[in-house]
């Protein structure tokens, strides 16, 4: 039921209920001028703004008197309130005395003003409510931040996979670095605040660089883009253009109660390998500069590249000779064991066994010496060569020794030598690999 107040002069009267105005109107008490506020509003009004009557009486105009009297007896149930203190402004009374009482009973009103039939759509009113916000929230848990050194095309179309992705509940990542490789980013379709762990091995013989280089960082996403503010060199001590492969490792996600109840659920991968070329604007771009930087270092090492592809090559004849010298090995006479071992042994020292003491006592030496400390400013990529070629060189005469002690082993036949000769060409491959890593190079 609504309630009402009237103001005489600077008096202010009330609450009464709208049949006790009625009955004041009818008895004369009050007048259409009368000034009346309804509980919840903040101005006084003309009576006439709220009652209606069919009877105009005359107007009766009211001085202020200092008790109103109470209304007639068919609304006796309706006590009269107290009258307002009168020296404060009628706005402080309502607000620092009256505020918390007219509040409680205009909540009061709403409530009872409302008929019970209409509760049955409250539940509705609440699931239509739910799934409203269940859909902003999601629209908005998206949300890409654009870096300084990206342009804006690049951007959109990068930002635009991640959403695609996003509504398609796919996880993704991608990565955003400037051309000077001083800024870099990382970008997830995947919603809510996330921990991530990344790391970036350069590809061999795909960087403009002949040392490898590792990094490797930890980033908290606030959301769905993150600057990288700081990475750590396991090897080099920055990045230089090339290709690189990406490993990052998702570790924790950290939810709130609104993302589990409003976010959708991901096909989240705790690993996730991706290839990514950085510091040049494009992959031919890329592919010509990488050209260029090995054509410069072959050009400046060719001499060395030579001497290292002739050991190569004569390693791998050595194993080739001593294999087919094998596969001529007659094992049909049983009496013929001693004059075969008497035959290898003779052929391995007099054209191997010094050539290979030699070989292996030369390669040290000059790896030795260009590893050296005032030597280092002129080191090259290919140095590592020597310390290859002297390990290979090992490898074939322990080969060869082991081979002798099959003689006086009590099971030497052909199928023994078999076995020897297949380690041989194991060897011969490792040496093919290196000769067409070289060649490879001279290529490019």
């Amino acid at each position: 039921m609504k309630k009402y107040f009237i103001k005489f002069s600077e008096d202010v009267f009330g609450p009464y209920e709208e049949k006790t105005l009625h009955t004041m109107f009818k008895n004369k008490k009050i007048n259409s001028d009368t000034l009346v506020k309804r509980l919840g509003n903040s101005d006084f009004l003309p009576l006439s703004h709220f009652v209606k009557s069919t009877v105009t009486p005359k107007k009766v105009k009211l001085q202020p008197v200092p008790n109103v009297p109470l209304p007639t007896a068919d609304v006796a149930a309706q006590e009269f309130p107290y009258q307002v203190n009168t020296n404060h402004t009628v706005s402080t009374l309502y607000t620092a005395k009256r505020g918390v009482e007219e509040a409680l009973l205009s909540v009061k009103d709403s409530f009872s003003s409302i008929k019970y039939y209409k509760l049955i759509f409250i539940p509705f009113l609440l699931m239509i409510g739910f799934y409203a916000t269940k859909t902003i929230y999601v629209k908005s848990a998206f949300h890409t931040t654009k870096p300084n050194f990206i342009k804006y095309a690049s951007f959109k179309k990068m930002s635009d996979l991640l959403k695609e992705s996003y509504n398609k509940k796919e996880h993704k990542w991608k990565f955003l670095i400037s051309t000077n490789l001083k800024e870099s980013w990382i970008a997830s379709s995947l919603p809510g605040n996330h921990i991530a762990h990344i790391s970036f091995q350069s590809i061999p013989q795909k960087i403009l660089s002949h040392k490898p280089i590792q990094a490797e960082t930890q980033v908290k996403l606030h959301s769905n883009t993150q600057e990288i503010k700081e990475w750590t060199f396991n090897k080099s001590d920055k990045f230089v253009p090339g290709l690189y492969k990406a490993t990052i490792t998702l570790l924790d996600r950290e939810l709130s109660v609104f993302d589990k109840l409003f976010l959708p659920e991901f096909n989240t991968k705790n690993v996730y390998e991706t290839k990514i070329l950085i510091g040049s604007s494009s992959k031919k771009a890329f592919i010509k500069d990488l050209k260029r930087f090995y054509k410069k270092t072959v050009k400046a090492n060719f001499t060395e590249i030579q001497d290292i592809e002739m050991k190569y090559k004569t390693l791998n004849n050595i194993a080739s000779q001593i294999t087919n010298y094998i596969d001529k090995l007659d094992f049909s006479k049983k009496s013929a064991k001693k004059t075969i071992k008497d035959k290898f042994v003779k052929k391995y020292h007099n054209e191997f066994g010094s050539f290979f003491t030699a070989f292996v006592v030369e390669n040290k030496m000059i790896y030795k010496k260009k590893k050296l400390p005032e030597n280092r400013s002129k080191l090259s990529p290919f140095t590592k060569h020597y310390s290859k070629l002297t390990n290979i060189a090992e490898q074939i005469g322990q080969i060869s020794v082991d081979t002798i002690d099959k003689f006086d082993s009590k099971s030497l036949n052909k199928e023994s030598f078999s076995k020897l000769k297949t380690q041989y060409k194991k060897v011969m491959k490792v040496t093919d690999k290196q000769l067409k890593s070289l060649r490879k190079l001279q290529r490019l």
